[in-house]
């Protein structure tokens, strides 16, 4: 799988986040994705150096989907399953 598709939680967004073009980002908890965790943790850091922790929805709506992500994607799921 080579995107994963992510989702702010309810009454967040870029504009109340104030999210900018400067604004570098990074992804906590990929590892811990399993049908019972479907969220993870986005860092936003601010050119002032203020970093802010949102957590966002993991859209693996099926259990497929997250053994696909867990296998590193379609292809690999379906080798292993050879």
């Amino acid at each position: 799988m080579g995107l994963l598709p992510l989702e702010f939680e309810k009454g967040q967004g870029i504009d109340e986040l104030k999210i900018m073009s400067t604004d570098q980002f990074s992804i906590v908890g990929l590892d811990k994705i399993s049908n019972d965790n479907k969220k993870v943790t986005m860092k936003i850091h601010k050119d002032s150096g203020d970093v802010i922790d949102v957590k966002l929805n993991v859209r693996l709506d099926v259990p497929e989907e997250v053994t696909f992500w867990k296998n590193g994607g379609i292809l690999p799921t379906a080798y292993k399953e050879a």
